[in-house]
């Protein structure tokens, strides 16, 4: 198999696992209803199937021209709309893009909660701005 027909076949395994979540009312049947269908497939490969079907499964000038690893890069949160979208451009400008260019340009996204520090500045401007004068 070549490796554009591998990512067709992924992204084809992934508009099934999306409609079958549009089925599902809740991630409990969900979980339930892949595992039926789907019992080799694990939660996280589901999850970054779902994730390249969402976003690229319309648009196969992108994804044959990408690996798998730029693909689910691209398709992961990490990259702003326009970030993607420029990205998008080159990819169809004939450009050689890597996952680890598109990884290394986004960046991560911040993790765990807010600092304290700002959650307690946001709150003391809050209160002062209801304070009478």
């Amino acid at each position: 198999m070549t490796r554009v027909a591998g990512i067709e076949r992924a992204i084809a395994l992934g508009k099934a696992l999306l409609e079958l979540r549009s089925q599902a009312i809740t991630n409990a049947e969900f979980g339930m209803l892949r595992r039926q269908s789907f019992p080799d497939v694990d939660a996280q490969t589901v999850s970054a199937l779902m994730l390249v079907a969402r976003a690229f499964g319309d648009k196969p000038k992108i994804y044959q021209r990408l690996s798998w690893q730029a693909i689910c890069e691209l398709a992961s949160p990490s990259p702003s709309p326009a970030r993607r979208r420029a990205f998008e451009l080159l990819v169809q400008a004939r450009e050689n893009i890597t996952g680890p260019q598109i990884k290394r340009a986004c960046g991560r996204l911040p993790t765990g909660r807010p600092r304290q520090e700002r959650a307690a500045a946001r709150m003391a401007a809050k209160i002062q701005s209801k304070a009478p004068r």
